[in-house]
């Protein structure tokens, strides 16, 4: 087992950079992280032109992507084959506070989760599975402390075995 506390992350701290150009023509935000470039990106609807996810669809995915490997280790850790995991969210937004339109208590005003868990052998799920990962995701937790109203579901389905 690694001793996370003293990985280079760790000491370190996380770092990401991020450039906007050309703001006459669209708000694009390049985003360069320890290894992977990506764009951010406004809906036409919203002056944007679309080349990338949003920053609150950026706040989806890295809510996804958390309660994805989270997943996994917990799985593994109560001895539950996972094969696979597909996972949605939708957020309930109110953005006129974005932009400036009205005072709104809160920009996201709901997410809701869906897990959907594919099974090796035994298709139970441990009924600790969800409660755990949920309280290891940072950004759970922070969505939690913001006072976003938070709502999750979680299935498992049977591998089909060939």
């Amino acid at each position: 087992m690694v001793d996370i506390r003293t990985d280079a992350i760790v000491k370190q701290g996380l770092f990401v950079q991020a450039r906007m150009d050309n703001l006459e023509e669209s708000p694009v935000v390049d985003i360069v992280t320890r290894h992977s470039t990506f764009k951010s990106d406004e809906p036409e609807e919203f002056g944007g032109t679309n080349q990338g996810p949003m920053p609150l669809e950026l706040l989806l995915g890295a809510y996804l992507s958390s309660v994805g490997m989270l997943s996994r280790v917990a799985a593994k850790e109560m001895d539950f084959e996972l094969k696979g995991i597909d996972l949605q969210a939708r957020a309930q937004i109110d953005p006129r506070e974005i932009y400036g339109l009205a005072d709104v208590d809160q920009v996201v005003e709901s997410v809701t989760l869906e897990v959907t868990m594919t099974a090796q052998g035994k298709a139970d799920m441990p009924p600790e599975l969800p409660g755990t990962v949920l309280k290891r995701c940072p950004i759970h937790g922070l969505l939690k402390a913001s006072g976003v109203e938070l709502s999750d579901h979680w299935e498992v389905k049977k591998a089909l075995e060939i």
